[in-house]
């Protein structure tokens, strides 16, 4: 895994995540016109949880007004975003995980 490193040995080394959109995620995302604010708490999240986060399977994350669809691979330096759509499944769903 790539990381981004400092001089300074008390800060926390950071990974590296390639993003990567799927083209579905482009063709949804001109039709239904969801909001792109999500990829940044979707990259947080693994970015502080990438030693434990599953690989090769895909994740739906909500943000309560867009859903999107992502994975990561197994070397987990990359996510793909798959697809997404603007609101949820579930109107009482706000930011979650689903498996």
């Amino acid at each position: 895994m790539n990381k981004i490193t400092n001089n300074n040995d008390n800060q926390k080394t950071t990974p590296k995540l390639n993003i990567i959109p799927k083209e579905h995620f482009w063709v949804s995302g001109i039709r239904q016109g969801f909001n792109l604010n999500i990829i940044i708490p979707i990259y947080a999240y693994i970015s502080n949880n990438i030693d434990t986060i599953e690989t090769s399977i895909e994740k739906e994350v909500t943000i309560g007004d867009t859903t999107i669809v992502y994975s990561v691979n197994e070397i987990r330096d990359t996510i793909y975003l798959h697809t997404g759509w603007e609101g949820t499944k579930n109107k009482k769903m706000k930011y979650q995980h689903n498996k």
